[in-house]
């Protein structure tokens, strides 16, 4: 049995993703407030799709400067971070960076309906998926 769509198998792709955490000087981290789709009305990390031939490094800069007008930079890669769920049809890759700011000035991109750095520990329980990924890099305790 091959894996070609002609084989009558449904192929599913993963999803590259990145995302930025930046921190400030009271060791808070930005997130992003999501303004509609699946996920609207939740808090997010900065970040979102790779486009092809672009580098994961160069995706994360626009993207944080799409959402938030900040420039970052990279300084170290986090972690990469697999979130499956087989009943919405969806498997993202998550290759999560930490970002230091450059400059910039913040404001909500098109996306988001709200910016704010707060501590992590703040995010809802039931965002079980980025909870997880703060807390493997270390940016939520126990």
């Amino acid at each position: 049995m091959g894996d070609k769509p002609e084989d009558g198998l449904k192929l599913h792709t993963p999803i590259s993703s990145v995302l930025a955490i930046i921190c400030n000087n009271k060791h808070e981290v930005l997130f992003v407030r999501q303004k509609s789709g699946p996920l609207k009305g939740w808090w997010l990390l900065p970040g979102g799709h790779v486009k092809f031939g672009e580098t994961v490094v160069d995706a994360i800069v626009r993207e944080v400067e799409e959402e938030t007008g900040l420039l970052v930079r990279v300084s170290k890669l986090l972690g990469v971070f697999d979130v499956i769920d087989a009943e919405q049809n969806y498997h993202y890759v998550h290759i999560v960076f930490l970002c230091k700011l450059v400059s910039g000035k913040l404001r909500a991109g098109s996306d988001a309906s709200k910016i704010e750095w707060f501590n992590p520990n703040r995010l809802d329980n039931t965002q079980t998926d980025l909870r997880r990924i703060l807390k493997a890099t270390g940016f939520i305790k126990d």
